[in-house]
């Protein structure tokens, strides 16, 4: 997949450092509950990042659905177990959004 910033957004000198910065520090996790990030990519005006496919889909879009109490318990204790590989390896995620939390086809 490919995450894209648009040029000229408000703060993408910024966002774009920050993505980097990200994408650097995230080789060093190796988690099941951690996506993987290959390339970050820069040209002039321009910036993406390569990372792992989730084709699952995010948070966001599985809470427009019921889902059960313990698919809840299972989202969270993944998510949780990935937030501490990142921060095992002395990385801290800023703000996380349900935008954030990406699924697998098979709903990990």
């Amino acid at each position: 997949a490919v995450k894209v910033l648009l040029p000229g957004a408000e703060g993408e000198g910024s966002d774009a450092r920050r993505l980097m910065n990200s994408v650097a520090s995230c080789y060093a996790v190796s988690h099941p509950n951690v996506i993987k990030f290959y390339e970050f990519i820069k040209d002039g005006e321009h910036a993406c990042v390569s990372m792992e496919y989730a084709p699952g889909g995010d948070l966001s879009s599985k809470l427009i659905e019921e889902i059960s109490v313990l698919e809840c318990l299972r989202i969270l204790s993944s998510v949780c177990a990935g937030i501490q590989a990142i921060h095992d390896a002395g990385i801290l995620h800023g703000a996380i959004k349900p935008e954030d939390i990406l699924f697998m086809s098979d709903g990990t």
